[in-house]
């Protein structure tokens, strides 16, 4: 689904040349990269805000904006080192908007929220990668391969080993005699982890 988002800038926490009479001891500020606006100034004022928006920090991170925390109300807040939006167009009855779309990525100008990619599969067990390499008609061949391999420790590992690691030396050694690529390798680990 598509929101209509408003796009409230890149936020960081700074400290005040002067503090301000109330602030308490430890007390943080932030402010818009901007224009230097203040949080405090910024969420208490009314004209800031589109009414039933619901409020929302997002972590930059390598695989785009990853919405943390969304709220109705701004004063629960704090858009420390992060970007600040608002979203329209969530039901006004949705009770709790902050597991609605925590955790997705947020696409600006799509204002659309997607699932991150899952990590790549880079651990199996023995059991889990020998009945991939079976149910691929591959078993014989790697048996084959690791109890002749001319580097013992490869059969050893091939016998002994608990956890198959993609980027084990002895199964980079069974992948490249079996002529395997990267991306191969990849999908055999991949099949692996749903077993």
């Amino acid at each position: 689904m598509s929101y209509t988002i408003i796009d409230h800038g890149l936020w960081q926490v700074y400290t005040p040349e002067k503090l301000p009479e109330l602030a308490p001891p430890g007390a943080m500020f932030t402010r818009r990269v901007s224009d230097g606006v203040d949080w405090y100034d910024f969420a208490r004022n009314p004209g800031s805000w589109a009414e039933g928006s619901v409020k929302a920090t997002l972590l930059q991170s390598a695989i785009g904006d990853v919405a943390m925390s969304l709220v109705r109300d701004e004063h629960m807040l704090f858009p420390a080192n992060g970007r600040l939006i608002e979203i329209l167009g969530i039901d006004p009855d949705e009770a709790d908007p902050h597991s609605l779309l925590k955790g997705k990525l947020c696409n600006l100008a799509t204002g659309e929220f997607t699932d991150p990619p899952k990590p790549a599969v880079t651990k199996v067990s023995a059991a889990q990668a020998v009945t991939a390499l079976f149910n691929r008609g591959l078993l014989p061949m790697v048996e084959s391969i690791a109890l002749t391999h001319p580097y013992p420790p490869v059969k050893i590992f091939f016998q002994r080993a608990n956890d198959w690691e993609i980027g084990n030396p002895y199964v980079q050694a069974i992948a490249l005699e079996l002529g395997m690529d990267d991306v191969q390798l990849q999908s055999l680990f991949d099949d692996a982890a749903k077993i």
